[in-house]
């Protein structure tokens, strides 16, 4: 059998890093995530760690650009880009999020929206990070939701990219007050409330086209 090389045995130690730095910002934020208890996460001494990332907070930048960057491409990007129903997807993969949440512990909220509160107005990299990703959830979004008016399936006067910056913002609000009240019913409340609106915007040709199916 092969022996690992230097250079993959070091990409599964920045990874192990990253993975744990996620777990402890998303559980505590990032001014009070605690480098000790990513250690012992990982079981790394402190060198090895600021052998990848110099400091605490390059490390929260690599959160942002790896982690949390990923996590809104495999939940929203990736699915919407071959979509033949991106209003379906939307409601789809909202609803996915609001299962995953109610198999959890503890209700932490979505983690971009977490840092883009705390660090977004005392750190510049923070906030140009998270908004980049913000711009790639609202842009998939408006890219599918043009496909979807471009196809007859949403009214003429939809405006995609609005539309999508509305959306992204409800479900957003819709996270922080879950979060807050520790419920999933407020997500479930929103997500029909949302699906309503949605409905609202179909053609009459989508309608009949989703009857006979």
């Amino acid at each position: 059998m092969p022996k690992p090389t230097p250079t993959r045995d070091a990409d599964r130690t920045r990874s192990a890093i990253l993975e744990a730095a996620f777990a402890e910002i998303y559980r505590h934020g990032f001014q009070a995530a605690s480098v000790g208890n990513i250690l012992k996460r990982t079981g790394l001494t402190k060198g090895a760690l600021f052998h990848h990332f110099p400091t605490k907070k390059a490390l929260g930048y690599a959160v942002v650009d790896e982690v949390i960057a990923q996590m809104i491409r495999a939940q929203w990007v990736v699915p919407l880009s071959t979509a033949d129903d991106p209003v379906r997807t939307i409601l789809e993969e909202f609803r996915k999020g609001i299962d995953m949440l109610e198999r959890a512990p503890v209700n932490l909220g979505c983690p971009l929206n977490n840092l883009a509160q705390e660090m977004s107005p005392i750190d510049r990299g923070f906030q140009r990070r998270t908004q980049k990703i913000f711009e790639l959830w609202v842009g998939c979004y408006a890219e599918a939701l043009e496909r979807a008016r471009a196809a007859g399936r949403l009214e003429r006067s939809a405006n995609p990219r609005e539309l999508a910056l509305y959306l992204v913002s409800q479900i957003e609000g819709l996270l922080s007050l879950s979060k807050n009240a520790q419920s999933t019913e407020v997500l479930r409340v929103g997500w029909r409330a949302m699906k309503s609106f949605l409905d609202e915007l179909k053609t009459d040709q989508e309608i009949r086209h989703r009857g006979k199916k």
